[in-house]
């Protein structure tokens, strides 16, 4: 490796300046209250947040190639988790030990990748360890590869493979259920000697009039306080799991869990948070049995899910293998790849381990007097030299990468293009993967670890001609950052600092403070009103963010994207999940967000996703269309917003005099409200309406394109005649004659139009008032004070 030492040489220096500057400033050196950390809480924070999310059932997608790929992903990433196994505790300047313990590189993190081979019907499983697989891991691996075969090969219930699987997953990852179980059994106890506020020893009575029992449970005499729950059943089921929490984890059990009953219980409690409906019901259950810290509840709902991923993992992996099952492979085969093939040594450093001649060597210039002051400090010096004699380890994503490369080269459309990993990559591996460039994976937590290191040379093999150019890439990048990072003011704000703490360890502290929602850029640098999106732009915008990774909402009818985008074509929730995928596939594919807007504007969106090679035939066979409504379609859809507008127990910005609006009229435009029987109605006769017409368009025989025939018809009462096929009577059914005005309510027979274009009279009257949002929190909002 003699003629690339001068590569490996640069290489080195530059991950150890990176790591230099993006440490936080050693003790002494003041970097300006920009700079200060905020002051570490006495709990221990949780390695990383899980998403809940993340349990809930996929999206279910015609296209079963998608479908296969994103489990593959799932499962690579799942089965990291698992081998994983240790929980690292946080070390160094605000951790439990001392300092001089602290690690300066990630452990207990884990890389798989997976290759399939169709000649021999075989998927093979390559996993590694930054520190290296131990026995224990073997013997797991092997124990998971005769069940997962076993699946492939004999036919047997779904549920049991689950639980078999479950149970040697439980087993390996004993470690990891002890230390959250061990969080979550603390939180209960410092829970218990809080101080309960006096607003919680007694009912706590709310100015709308509800009763709300601390323990979540209604007493007899009490109203029933709504929430997502409205099936008893479901709510009992929730309540037993919040109580089987508090048993499980009480405070005078002994200091290990029963791991017989904590297995049951994640059983039961993988299935309440796989339901968007019971997650939040037992989220404020849980919340109130802490008294309402939010700092508990956090942390011990943040332990439940991670105890739950060992569950959710073995869904997964059964769930992989029966669907490989159908792709006729019959074996799987586990390779632990061995940490002590790679060879790596520590290069002696360029510039004589002083920053600045370091800096002068690799072509970077720092800019002002800040940057020259801190490296020219001793104690600056005395660290670099510190990190420059760390020795240097490989990730367990490059390991993998090297290994594909070396072992793999000849058969690379085998492999699956796809590294799961345990926790999100660090920097360097996150720059090496996407500089590589064939190799996709969860993401970044961006924290810069000091013992990084590329492999020198491999055991099997000393063929590493493909690192040469990679190296030099990787070294550009580093120059071309390091330049920038350079040049910006010193010191550098707290927001380019806090993804790293003192040791270069774990980022959950940095990551649950979370982005500030505020403009950080000064006033005089923001965008001028020429750079903001258009209408059309913004409303693409909205629309990806809407249905995007995190936040993946499904619209309804209290956006704006659900008119906009042909959501309100959807007759099922499953149709609206269906169309979000499918304009996700349109964001991941070769369309560029021009191509995107400006098919919204010409209303040519199915044609570009054709273009696209996007599968639109089901959602077009049941009538869905990518466009807004136009015509007399449109008023029905104009009068279903409404109604869910009135009904949301939300503020409508258009609850106000609108032009299209008659006089005194707030929640429907002149057609609406003439057409549908509500003009001239009293008080209870438009409350009977609004809950009518909600019942109306939830019933799956209702068809929007039919009552606006309907509506338009020449023949007397066929509105009504149309209503009547799927509410049969429905006269009879919504009349009151101690409440009713009129005899004719509803009067649905009385129609409105205008002259258009000279001469000519159209029912059909233009009105966008409608097309916006509700204001209103999407679910339940946990805040500091509120329970």
């Amino acid at each position: 490796m003699d003629k690339y030492s001068s590569l490996y040489k640069e290489i080195h220096s530059l991950t150890a300046l990176t790591s230099l500057i993006f440490q936080r400033p050693p003790d002494g050196i003041d970097y300006g209250d920009l700079s200060k950390e905020p002051e570490p809480g006495p709990d221990e924070e949780l390695d990383k947040l899980p998403d809940e999310t993340d349990f809930e059932d996929e999206v279910t997608t015609g296209d079963s190639t998608t479908a296969l790929i994103l489990l593959k992903q799932r499962s690579l990433d799942r089965l990291a988790e698992v081998l994983a196994r240790f929980k690292t505790r946080k070390t160094g300047r605000h951790g439990r030990r001392k300092k001089k313990d602290a690690n300066l590189d990630a452990k207990h993190v884990t890389s798989v990748a997976m290759v399939e081979d169709s000649t021999l019907q075989r998927v093979t499983f390559l996993c590694a360890k930054n520190e290296g697989l131990v026995g224990e891991d073997e013997v797991f691996l092997g124990g998971l590869c005769e069940l997962l075969t076993s699946i492939l090969k004999m036919a047997s219930q779904r549920q049991t493979d689950q639980s078999k699987v479950f149970d040697l997953i439980f087993e390996h990852n004993t470690p990891q259920v002890e230390y959250y179980s061990v969080e979550i059994r603390d939180a209960f106890t410092h829970a218990s000697s809080v101080k309960v506020p006096d607003t919680l020893t007694e009912d706590m009575i709310k100015d709308m009039g509800f009763i709300i029992n601390i323990d979540g449970r209604q007493r007899e005499a009490s109203q029933q306080l709504p929430d997502c729950l409205s099936d008893s059943e479901i709510d009992k089921v929730v309540v037993e799991t919040c109580d089987g929490i508090q048993s499980l984890f009480k405070i005078s059990n002994s200091h290990t869990t029963r791991n017989d009953e904590l297995r049951d219980f994640l059983e039961r409690f993988y299935a309440i948070i796989r339901n968007p409906r019971q997650r939040p019901a037992l989220k404020n259950l849980l919340k109130q049995a802490l008294h309402g810290s939010e700092k508990l509840f956090r942390k011990v709902w943040d332990a439940l899910l991670f105890l739950a991923r060992t569950f959710h993992a073995a869904v997964t992996l059964v769930e992989l293998a029966s669907k490989l099952k159908l792709k006729l492979f019959n074996s799987f085969r586990f390779v632990p790849v061995s940490a002590c093939m790679f060879k790596t040594k520590t290069y002696a450093p360029l510039g004589k381990e002083l920053p600045l001649k370091v800096l002068q060597a690799v072509q970077c210039q720092p800019e002002g007097n800040g940057w020259v002051k801190l490296l020219q400090d001793q104690r600056t010096i005395n660290e670099y030299t510190n990190i420059l004699r760390l020795p240097k380890s490989i990730h367990a994503e490059v390991q993998l990468m090297s290994y594909l490369e070396t072992s793999y080269s000849e058969n690379n459309d085998q492999v699956f293009l796809y590294i799961g990993c345990s926790k999100k990559c660090c920097f360097f591996c996150e720059i090496f993967r996407a500089l590589h460039g064939k190799f996709s994976a969860r993401g970044t937590h961006e924290t810069v670890f000091p013992r990084w290191g590329l492999p020198q040379g491999i055991a099997v093999t000393s063929k590493l001609e493909w690192l040469v150019l990679l190296m030099a890439k990787l070294a550009v990048f580093l120059r071309a950052m390091l330049q920038r990072v350079l040049s910006d003011p010193y010191p550098l704000p707290h927001r380019e600092l806090c993804k790293q703490s003192s040791a270069a360890l774990s980022t959950a502290q940095a990551e649950q403070q979370g982005e500030s929602i505020y403009s950080e850029r000064p006033s005089i640098f923001r965008f001028k009103d020429g750079c903001r999106l258009n209408t059309a732009q913004a409303e693409v915008f909205k629309l990806f963010v809407t249905i995007w990774g995190s936040i993946y909402q499904i619209p309804d009818n209290n956006s704006s994207v659900w008119i906009n985008f042909g959501f309100c074509y959807c007759t099922s929730f499953q149709q609206r999940q269906e169309l979000s995928l499918k304009y996700q596939l349109l964001a991941a594919s070769n369309a560029t967000f021009d191509d995107i807007v400006s098919a919204y504007e010409t209303s040519s969106m199915a044609e570009l996703m054709i273009k696209h090679e996007i599968d639109m035939s089901d959602l077009f066979q049941n009538g869905v269309r990518l466009q807004r409504p136009s015509g007399m379609v449109y008023s029905v859809f104009r009068l279903m917003i409404g109604v869910s507008h009135a009904l949301s127990g939300r503020f409508c910005n258009f609850f106000r005099m609108q032009s299209c609006h008659g006089d005194f009229e707030t929640h429907f435009d002149s057609e609406c409200d003439l057409s549908y029987g509500f003009h001239l109605t009293n008080s209870w006769e438009r409350w009977q309406l609004l809950n009518f017409y909600r019942h109306l368009f939830n019933l799956p025989e209702f068809d929007p394109r039919a009552m606006a025939a309907a509506k338009e018809s020449p023949d007397y009462g066929a509105l009504e005649r149309y209503i009547d096929t799927l509410v049969p009577d429905m006269r009879r059914r919504i009349f009151d004659i101690d409440r009713a005005e009129s005899f004719l309510f509803p009067n649905l027979d009385a129609r409105i139009s205008e002259t258009i274009r000279g001469a000519e009279e159209s029912s059909d009257i233009p009105c966008h008032c409608r097309v916006h949002d509700v204001l209103g929190p999407p679910g339940l909002c946990y805040r500091k004070g509120l329970v």
